[in-house]
């Protein structure tokens, strides 16, 4: 399947689940993550940033700041800044990132490791 094909059903489906579900269920975030990843798959990283942007701030509002959800959002969002051209950005979004999964799940857990091979440190 194409991404834009993809980004389409993926908004389709976050408007079916927030109907359904509310905005703030977890499994509407996960679908507007998804929708995010999709959109910037389609080479659209403007509209990607925009949209985990938005994703970002309802998962820390809904589920906290270092909830590995909005963690994973914030790790994704970042490196389409960074190909936004915001390079220091993105490397002090990903520096965040690393710092609140070595705090919350260890500097050993996999998704730390993850985080610092993304963010090189």
């Amino acid at each position: 399947m194409q991404y834009a094909e993809a980004a389409r059903l993926h908004a389709e489906l976050v408007v079916d689940r927030t109907r359904i579900q509310g905005a703030d269920h977890h499994d509407t975030l996960t679908s507007r993550h998804h929708h995010a990843w999709e959109v910037a798959g389609t080479g659209d990283h403007g509209e990607a940033v925009r949209v985990y942007a938005a994703v970002i701030a309802d998962s820390t509002r809904v589920l906290g700041f270092d909830h590995p959800d909005t963690l994973n959002a914030r790790a994704c969002q970042a490196p389409w800044i960074g190909t936004l051209g915001d390079h220091a950005e993105a490397a002090r979004l990903l520096a965040e990132v690393v710092a609140a999964r070595v705090r919350v799940l260890g500097p050993d857990h996999p998704d730390t490791l993850n985080a610092r091979s993304m963010s090189g440190r």
